[in-house]
């Protein structure tokens, strides 16, 4: 009805396909040039190996400075082995043939190689047939325990924008009672927020809903919206994506939050900022609470009080940041490595199932 299932049938058949194809067809090997030298004590190389996302480069390639550090940024697979740590992401049909093709290699001993992973492992089975490669040493993912914690944003104490205004309203001028914008076609998804529009008006955009806008004009209109569903596809441990961090926040819309993650934790989300949807029984409980909040200044207002003391970085910028200063304040000794993905992004053991309202 709602595309069930398809996105996570296409993210899991093609790389199984590709797996087993890779067994038996050998990858053209990538050319490595000794002669590539830069001065890798100074600047490590951060190689990109697979996308980091959808864009082709998250930054202009090239040496960042981090602070006090600095790292050389590159998409050129003959400087493989000179960097100090490569970089594989994205679920992409060719990601284990690149992962594979990579293994390969002549690996220098010294060198990280991190799994970089912004969905759930409900949407992510392509790690299941890497089990048995002990090859990655750090993760990059949403997740607190991550090596590196980024993708979306994570939250730290400070003073969000030009913090929080005691003597503004900022009720004044939102003429839409909730948003929500949808791109992955999620079954349960779609069902929960179907669910709630039975009893509140819901501004529905995004591919699946048949009203696509520009990122602009969707900003726009949450801007102009009370509250924001951040209703995540699955219900996964610390699982929560741009829909609360850029969506919401950014937006000054509240966001109510369906995620399988510690919503308590002040690291995933600051206090006092979100409506938790997994707390209500039904979503005619759900509509009735937004409504009588949304018809409250002082109820409303107080769920922006939080930006007086918490920020949020949203930045895929910042995450590589953040890696170059472990490479750099890490031994090279560190011998770390994930024996089994399964135990970084297991679908039971991390994930619950989707809420069910009447």
């Amino acid at each position: 009805m709602f595309g069930k299932g398809l996105s996570g049938l296409f993210c899991f058949v093609l790389p199984l396909l590709v797996f087993f194809i890779a067994l038996f067809v050998q990858e053209e090997r990538t050319e490595i040039d000794p002669d590539l030298n830069l001065d890798t004590n100074e600047q490590p190389i951060i190689l990109f190996w697979t996308l980091f996302s959808r864009a082709k480069w998250p930054i202009d390639e090239g040496k960042r400075h981090c602070g006090e550090h600095s790292c050389y940024f590159t998409s050129n697979k003959k400087l493989f082995s000179n960097s100090s740590a490569v970089i594989f992401s994205k679920c992409a049909w060719g990601f284990l043939t690149d992962v594979l093709n990579a293994v390969n290699l002549k690996r220098p001993e010294k060198q990280r190689w991190i799994l970089v992973s912004g969905e759930s492992p409900v949407n992510r089975p392509i790690y299941h047939f890497l089990r048995n490669y002990p090859i990655f040493n750090w993760s990059i993912s949403y997740r607190t325990d991550s090596d590196v914690k980024g993708v979306y944003g994570y939250t730290f104490p400070g003073k969000f924008q030009d913090g929080f205004d005691p003597y503004k309203n900022y009720l004044k001028g939102k003429t839409i009672e909730v948003s929500a914008l949808i791109s992955h076609c999620v079954y349960d998804r779609l069902k929960a927020v179907r669910s709630l529009m039975k009893y509140i008006d819901v501004n529905l955009m995004g591919a699946c809903t048949g009203k696509r806008l520009s990122v602009t004009e969707s900003h726009l209109q949450i801007q102009s919206s009370k509250f924001y569903l951040s209703f995540e596809n699955s219900l996964c441990e610390d699982y929560v994506t741009e829909k609360t961090y850029r969506n919401a926040y950014t937006n000054e819309a509240v966001p109510v939050i369906l995620s399988g993650a510690n919503l308590s934790n002040p690291l995933i989300v600051p206090p006092g900022s979100y409506i938790d949807a997994s707390k209500f029984k039904t979503a005619k409980e759900l509509a009735d609470y937004l409504k009588y909040v949304g018809e409250s200044e002082v109820l409303y207002n107080k769920f922006f009080e939080w930006r007086a003391s918490w920020n949020i970085n949203t930045t895929n910028w910042d995450v590589l940041c953040k890696l170059c200063d472990k490479i750099h304040e890490s031994s090279p000794a560190e011998t770390k490595v994930y024996a089994d993905l399964s135990g970084l992004y297991s679908k039971e053991r991390e994930c619950k199932p989707y809420i069910r309202w009447n």
